[in-house]
């Protein structure tokens, strides 16, 4: 056989086995990568398991303390509740009182302003006698002046 035959054949062969090998250490590379990468993602996944239980703990604690928070505060709205009630019962009571007392004055005012109207009423009255006296006076006096100085004719 041919040198440069048995050359190419080599060439050739040892270009498969190396093509072949070269495929084989990538699978067996990318094996250990694939494996590698899942010893990872499972370390992973399990660390986010582990910080999901730990955050439901938290959410559990601060769920918790909210709840507690928010019982104080109902219990503070109920006792503020309870003394704007008892406020509210003592602005009832006194607009109670504060509403007879006005009331009573307004009678009692009233009462006075109806006597004062009647009183000035009286006085009305009394000017208009007066002025009917005088208005009978004048009369009488122009009568008289009448009769004392009738006029005379110059005739």
């Amino acid at each position: 056989m041919n040198p440069i035959v048995i050359g190419t054949i080599i060439a050739a062969a040892s270009l498969i086995l190396s093509v072949f090998g070269a495929s084989w250490l990538n699978l067996r590379q990318m094996r250990d990568q694939a494996e590698q990468f899942d010893k990872r993602m499972q370390e992973l996944g399990n660390r986010l398991v582990e910080q999901g239980k730990r955050f439901e703990v938290q959410l559990d604690g601060l769920h918790q303390l909210m709840k507690a928070q928010f019982e104080a505060v109902d219990k503070r709205f109920e006792a503020v509740n309870k003394q704007f009630e008892a406020v509210n019962k003592q602005f009832e009571a006194a607009h109670v009182i504060v509403s007879a007392r006005f009331d009573t004055a307004h009678e009692t005012v009233s009462a006075r302003f109806d006597t004062v109207n009647n009183r000035f009423d009286e006085i009305d009255r009394r000017f208009d006698q007066i002025d009917h006296r005088f208005d009978v006076l004048e009369q009488r006096v122009e009568r008289l002046e009448n009769i004392l100085f009738k006029p005379t004719s110059l005739r």
